[in-house]
């Protein structure tokens, strides 16, 4: 379970998220995150927040985005405004790292997504970028269809076969989201006292 401070990372695609506010802590109104992408890495694929406006703030480096079709660069002390529904993707082709603070707003369960992505690339349940297989992704895009619609097929037919595709993953025995990444570790209890 996500808690301010708490890092996680994606070896496959070279991100770095360290939450700043869960959705726990705001009531659910937003999200803000550390978002780090190192040189060469890149966002799973192309996407789109259906209910989501998002903002990224560069801190340090140069980011890469490709935004509604028009792709630019968004340099240190520079902000990049997303509004719901409209497609982007960024990476980072720059030698060093880019360092930013990204807002969500609301929240819903993104926290959860990151997650459960991370997690399976790092039990190397992943292909080289970081990308699930066909049926999992399904899963993955059906659990999560309010938080991010991935950029993949024509648009009328994208929600139907994801969802029937996860409905074929789950059958298979994949998960939307795993225990192992997203509950609160159980501490051990300490040994009885003599």
């Amino acid at each position: 379970m996500a808690r301010s401070g708490t890092t996680i990372d994606n070896p496959k695609t070279g991100e770095h998220v360290t939450f700043l506010e869960t959705a726990d802590e705001t009531d659910g109104d937003r999200l803000r995150f550390e978002y780090d992408i190192e040189a060469g890495g890149a966002a799973i694929a192309p996407h789109s927040h259906p209910r989501q406006r998002e903002r990224i703030e560069v801190r340090s480096g140069v980011l890469s985005a490709r935004v509604g079709g028009e792709e630019g660069t968004v340099l240190t002390g520079q902000t990049l405004l997303i509004p719901a529904e409209t497609p982007h993707y960024v990476w980072n082709v720059g030698p060093e790292p880019v360092r930013t603070v990204v807002e969500l707003d609301p929240a819903l369960r993104t926290e959860e997504f990151f997650e459960t992505t991370f997690g399976l690339a790092r039990d190397g349940e992943t292909d080289a970028d970081g990308r699930p297989s066909t049926l999992q992704f399904a899963v993955l895009a059906d659990e999560f269809a309010e938080e991010i619609a991935f950029e993949l097929g024509p648009d009328p037919l994208r929600r139907p076969a994801t969802a029937l595709l996860g409905a074929i993953g789950r059958a298979a025995g994949y998960q939307g989201t795993y225990p192992a990444y997203t509950r609160e570790p159980v501490e051990a209890e300490p040994p009885p006292r003599r």
